[in-house]
């Protein structure tokens, strides 16, 4: 997991860097999509989730398939 600061909020943020945590990400998207009612959010929910596939398909030609954390 990549993480960093945001520097207008002070929030710490976190994004998925291996096709591990993109594939659990894709499945908890998949989980949590009840609020999705309209054809334009689904629509918009169905990008998001070939976004992050396409994430996870690079890492795995990167051979980046487990977090370092998890060595």
């Amino acid at each position: 997991m990549k993480y960093w600061t945001d520097k207008e909020t002070g929030i710490r943020m976190c994004k998925p860097d291996c096709a591990d945590e993109w594939l659990q990400f894709i499945w908890e998207v998949g989980v949590d999509y009840d609020g999705n009612r309209t054809p334009e959010s689904l629509m918009s929910l169905i990008d998001e989730i070939i976004e992050y596939s396409q994430n996870a398909r690079q890492c795995l030609r990167k051979g980046k398939i487990f977090s370092n954390e998890m060595e």
